[in-house]
């Protein structure tokens, strides 16, 4: 699978030119761990070729490919970049569309870490915390040093808002720090 073509935007993000990526294999940039991702896709788009050159391209048995890939590739320089692709073949070639997700990617993962060191946090931490519904103050979770402290058991806490166990003179104050 040879590239013919390679758009401004891929030469920019990957730094390669025209002539690096005429001496190298299609697959040659994408992450070893994820070339039989694009080969299997390759393989549905070389059936639905065949398939085009039996069938009218308007036949019900003949549902073109259409599926997007998200895989890695690496730039000039070694770094690693995740792109979303998606195919289809036009005049016996495979024209691949594509976006650098590399960010997206990214994010995704700092967010789920993010999200698994609260939750750790939350349910092991020794001091009393929960989570309240910014509209009805209502609890929504509450860790187990709470529920220690305060000596309630979690049914209880489900019932509960944090106007039923906050001091009426520390009401105010405790509203607009849940409010923040």
């Amino acid at each position: 699978s040879k590239i013919h073509y390679l758009s401004p935007s891929h030469k920019k993000i990957l730094g390669y030119t025209e002539k690096d990526f005429n001496k190298m294999d299609g697959l040659g940039i994408v992450h070893p761990e994820d070339r039989p991702i694009l080969r299997a896709l390759l393989g549905k788009y070389a059936l639905d070729f065949v398939r085009s050159k039996v069938l009218s391209p308007f036949s019900k048995e003949r549902i073109p490919v259409t599926e997007t890939a998200r895989y890695r590739v690496l730039d000039k320089a070694g770094n690693i970049h995740w792109l979303e692709s998606i195919g289809v073949i036009l005049k016996g070639k495979i024209f691949n569309f594509s976006r650098d997700i590399t960010r997206e990617i990214t994010t995704q993962r700092k967010l789920k870490e993010s999200e698994e060191l609260f939750k750790n946090i939350f349910k092991e931490g020794q001091v009393g915390m929960a989570l309240i519904d910014p509209y009805n103050f209502f609890f929504t979770e509450i860790n187990p040093a709470l529920i220690e402290i305060l000596g309630y058991t979690q049914e209880e806490f489900a019932s509960l808002s944090i106007t039923d166990i906050v001091y009426p003179e520390d009401m105010e104050s405790s509203i607009k720090n849940n409010q923040k």
